[in-house]
C-alpha cells in the first residue's frame, strides 16, 4: 500500500524572500541539477500514489529556480514546460506564468539565487513520508544504491529529526567506507563477476553441477571466485556528506 500522505501546511508567501546564501556558480549548478532530478522523481511518485497539493505554482516555481541556476539565466516558459513534460506533469499556461512570477520574486536584482532547501521544500510542499519514500539513484566512491531526497527539507520535519537522519547517514557511510578499506568488493562489481552472471559451464557445454564437480577435481579451466561480499541487508543506503541545498 502507498504511504500515508499527511496534511500539508499552507504554501509560503511569495513576497517573502529567503535569506541569501553565497555559493559559487559551479556548486549552485551541481545542487540545482540534483534537486531538479529529485523533483522529477517526486512528481512521478505523486503521479503513482496521488497526493498532489493544490498549490501547483510553487512546485513549478521550484523547477524554474533549478533551471535558472543550471543555465545561469532567467527560466523560459518553454524550458519549464519541457521539464514538466519530462516529469509527466500537465499544467496550463496560466499556472506556468504564475509560477515564474513567484520564482522571480525570490531573486535579487544583482545575481541568480538558489533557493535554500527549507524554502524549496515548502514550495513543493514536500512531506517527510515523501522525502524518505522517493528513491533517488546515486553513485559515490564506487558504491551505487538509492537514497531519499536530500536537497529539499520536508515541511513536517523538525530540526531534531533532520539532525538524527544526518547522523544515521554518516554512520552508514562510515560503515561502508570501513568495509571497502578492509578489502570488500562493491556489490555491483561482485555481481558482475559472479558465477550467476559469467556462467562458465555454458562455454564447456555442461551443467553447473557437473562443472562444479570438475572444478573440485581440477578438470575445469575456470577458477571460481573466492571473495564474497556481505549481504544486501548489511549495505545501508547513504546520503551525501552534507546538505548543500539548505
Amino acid at each position: 500500500m502507498p504511504p500515508k500522505i499527511v496534511e500539508r501546511k499552507s504554501a509560503p508567501n511569495a513576497a517573502t524572500k529567503p535569506k541569501a546564501k553565497i555559493l559559487s556558480i559551479g556548486v549552485k549548478t551541481m545542487i540545482a541539477k540534483i534537486r531538479l532530478r529529485e523533483i522529477n522523481l517526486l512528481a512521478r511518485w505523486r503521479n503513482q500514489f496521488g497526493g498532489w497539493p493544490e498549490f501547483m505554482a510553487g512546485f513549478i516555481a521550484c523547477i524554474a529556480n533549478c533551471i535558472r541556476n543550471i543555465t545561469n539565466g532567467p527560466p523560459t516558459p518553454d524550458r519549464v514546460r519541457a521539464e514538466l513534460r519530462a516529469a509527466n506533469v500537465s499544467v496550463g499556461d496560466d499556472d506556468i506564468e504564475s509560477a515564474l512570477a513567484i520564482e522571480q520574486a525570490t531573486q535579487p536584482s544583482y545575481a541568480n539565487r538558489l533557493l535554500p532547501g527549507d524554502y524549496a521544500g515548502a514550495l513543493v510542499e514536500l512531506t517527510h513520508e515523501e522525502r524518505i519514500s522517493v528513491s533517488v539513484p546515486y553513485r559515490r566512491g564506487g558504491v551505487t544504491g538509492t537514497r531519499p531526497i536530500v536537497m529539499m527539507r520536508a515541511i513536517d520535519e523538525t530540526d531534531d529529526e533532520r539532525a538524527e537522519a544526518v547522523k544515521e547517514a554518516r554512520r552508514a557511510r562510515d560503515l561502508v567506507a570501513k568495509r571497502l578499506k578492509r578489502g570488500s568488493v562493491p556489490r555491483g562489481e561482485y555481481l558482475a563477476a559472479s558465477l550467476a552472471q559469467t556462467r562458465p559451464w555454458e562455454s564447456e557445454g555442461i551443467g553447473r553441477r557437473q562443472w562444479e564437480r570438475r572444478l573440485k577435481s581440477g578438470m575445469s579451466q575456470v577458477v571460481a571466485p573466492t571473495k564474497y561480499l556481505h549481504s544486501d541487508a548489511d549495505i545501508p543506503a547513504t546520503f551525501p556528506k552534507r546538505r548543500l541545498g539548505r
